[in-house]
């Protein structure tokens, strides 16, 4: 399929190795592109034709907490797989930092790790509104706000990530990782086997669907 619509195009593709670089490689084949242009938007096609059959993509579940504003925050992204297998959690120590300038520092930050490991395509899910308007509409009046919402947009494009919105009480995973992050304000990658006691707990019903509850 990629072949075919190479060859309309005029691309010569070659085993590039990951997915994310065939479509950064294709997005940036010629110095004059378009986000809605169809030679654009080709890759995403492809990509939504081939979920239909082949479903290898990715989950990053998001949670933020503060002990207060202001107050010892925390946040943790939770990567799982198309099957609800955890792949790996990040825990980010914030410090006394609140606002969407920490949130969107969490999502960036989540993001440099999804495309280190390789973790694409990616559904990205968050649940503070006003940073999910930001990353959609790519504006800001602040200039440190701007330059990570743009560092954000092109990881999204080099990860094929698609952002959307979640409430929190669907995610008690990640939301009770970054209630512990705020507390012992750690800052640290967890794998799959690193994933016990009460967050083991917590996942095995969030993998089946089940709604977990916050609480406090």
């Amino acid at each position: 399929m990629w072949q075919h619509f190479a060859a309309l195009f005029g691309l010569c593709l070659y085993d590039m190795g990951y997915l994310t670089h065939m479509v950064h490689f294709w997005r940036y084949s010629t110095p004059f592109h378009s986000d809605l242009h169809i030679r654009t938007l080709i890759p995403f096609l492809i990509l939504s034709a081939l979920a239909c059959t082949v479903p290898p993509w990715f989950k990053l579940n998001t949670g933020n907490y503060s002990f207060g504003n202001p107050g010892l925050a925390g946040a943790a992204r939770i990567f799982k797989d198309s099957a609800g297998h955890v792949h790996l959690a990040y825990q980010i120590a914030l410090g006394t930092g609140t606002g969407v300038l920490a949130d969107l520092t969490a999502v960036w930050r989540g993001l440099e790790l999804a495309l280190t490991h390789g973790l694409a395509p990616l559904v990205m899910e968050v649940d503070a509104t006003a940073v999910l308007l930001l990353l959609q509409s790519h504006a800001s009046g602040k200039w440190d706000v701007q330059h990570l919402i743009m560092c954000i947009v092109r990881l999204q494009q080099l990860l094929v990530a698609n952002v959307q919105h979640f409430f929190r009480e669907a995610n008690g995973a990640a939301d009770h990782l970054a209630k512990k992050t705020a507390s012992l304000q750690l800052t640290r990658v967890l794998h799959h086997n690193d994933i016990t006691g009460v967050l083991h707990d917590i996942l095995c019903p969030d993998r089946r669907g089940v709604l977990h509850l916050r609480r406090g």
